[in-house]
């Protein structure tokens, strides 16, 4: 039997609290060649999670008693208000604890069969989750580190000749124009640049530039589903129509889409799709996402290296990375329990009424101009804003170190005009947060800069 078909048998019974011997006659002789000292299985641990109020997710958002019994699942910095929660994420603290247990030698085995996996390849269990909430079929994603892994492993991976060319636009994330700069210097690559006004304009005129930008040698385009400055959510769809009437190849830079905004893959229409679950997900970090459309796979290269057993179609091909600690995935089927406890929904409708909070407010601060286009299209969790003549890494650093207010300071790379701050409110925040950063831009404004 092949590993990926044992694999695969172990795990349809991955989250069951049985022992891996009470099972059939085949799948009995599969355990014992994976489990041949028959450890016994564990459960998950359960996450308590407050009960969700009934109601509608408009209603649920404003009510301060049940997010407050959310945040004291956290344990949060005390010295400052972690007000930029897209760049690192915070975890609910009894999952950071599983994952500390399972960091033990005598858990790694259990470790192990709850995962339905061995010590590097597929793991169907975990599969099975992002496939149910990301709208895709189970042999079409799989688990890896962060969407920067995720971005190398389809640039590098992607059949591309002297002269071909790759489509991006000045607000995308840094990662993905240095690994294709690899690519141009040893290969002969092109990429080609567009800008994007900030705020955006409307749904058509993004797509509408991007197509102007598209040549007889455009091969592929990169695009973040929400771009992690400015916080806008792009037209994937809409862009993923027009580009594939051109024949050409959609990545997208997730990194910021999971647990901030639902969505459906299929929907989506992307060839390829990466993100990272440590941000909006709430997951720990070490945690990501890869998926590629079905009929995609065989055109993709794997960044590390290719089991010999593992066909051409098939997203096995890359999960093979070596031996890793499996502490920090195990943890993912609770990280799955809390968002779903929270329902999808709900958490998004939270999420936009922290930003309408510091927004509305911040929107009149004498010298602030929002960056971020404030339609619901457009953002959810996070906007930029800039302050007129404040230089914003001396801003960030005043904001941090004075009104002790955690934002983040950035400047566009290819295009250093853009310059601002990022502000992305979490499940972790009050609207008590959210007022202390408007006071604090407010008094930084009015004497500091």
């Amino acid at each position: 039997m092949l590993r990926r078909d044992l694999l695969k048998t172990l795990g349809a019974a991955a989250f069951v609290n049985v022992a891996f011997s009470e099972s059939s006659p085949a799948q009995s002789a599969a355990n014992a060649q994976a489990n041949p000292l028959n450890y016994q299985q564990e459960p998950i641990p359960a996450l308590q999670v407050p009960e969700t109020p009934a109601g509608s997710a408009t209603d649920l958002a404003k009510d301060e008693q049940y997010w407050e019994s959310i945040r004291k699942m956290f344990i949060l910095d005390a010295k400052a208000i972690p007000m930029a929660n897209g760049f690192g994420g915070f975890t609910p603290q009894a999952i950071l604890d599983e994952v500390a247990r399972l960091a033990s030698d005598a858990a790694h085995m259990k470790a192990l069969l709850y995962l339905g996996r061995q010590e590097s390849g597929p793991s169907a269990p975990l599969s099975r989750l992002m496939a149910q909430d990301f709208g895709a079929d189970p042999e079409e994603v799989t688990l890896n580190r962060n969407a920067s892994e995720g971005l190398a492993t389809v640039l590098f991976g992607l059949d591309l000749r002297r002269g071909d060319e790759v489509l991006l636009n000045t607000q995308e994330y840094g990662g993905s124009f240095d690994i294709l700069r690899q690519r141009e210097a040893r290969e002969g690559i092109k990429t080609r640049t567009i800008k994007l006004p900030l705020p955006s304009i409307s749904a058509e005129d993004i797509v509408t530039r991007l197509e102007g930008a598209i040549t007889p040698m455009t091969r592929a385009l990169v695009i973040c589903h929400i771009f992690s400055n400015s916080g806008e959510i792009m037209p994937i769809a809409d862009i993923c129509r027009m580009a594939h009437r051109h024949g050409v190849f959609v990545l997208v830079d997730g990194a910021h889409g999971p647990g901030q905004i639902p969505f459906n893959l299929h929907a989506l229409g992307c060839d390829a799709y990466v993100a990272s679950l440590h941000k909006w997900f709430m997951a720990p970090r070490g945690t990501g996402m890869i998926y590629i459309r079905k009929d995609r796979i065989p055109d993709i290269w794997p960044h590390t290296y290719w089991e010999r057993d593992v066909p051409r179609g098939s997203i096995e091909k890359f999960e093979s990375y070596g031996t890793v600690d499996l502490s920090v995935p195990a943890s993912l089927p609770m990280v799955f329990e809390f968002n779903r406890a929270l329902t999808y929904a709900k958490k998004e409708a939270r999420l936009r009424y922290l930003r309408q909070r510091w927004v509305s407010q911040l929107s009149s601060v004498p010298r602030v101009r929002i960056l971020t286009n404030q339609s619901p299209a457009f953002t959810c969790a996070m906007s930029a804003f800039q302050v007129e003549g404040a230089d914003p890494e001396k801003l960030w650093l005043l904001l941090l170190r004075k009104y002790h207010v955690r934002t983040r300071a950035f400047v566009e790379d290819e295009d250093p005009q853009v310059a601002g701050l990022t502000v992305g409110a979490s499940l972790i925040n009050s609207l008590a947060d959210c007022d202390r950063l408007v006071d604090a831009v407010s008094k930084a404004t009015q004497s500091d800069v």
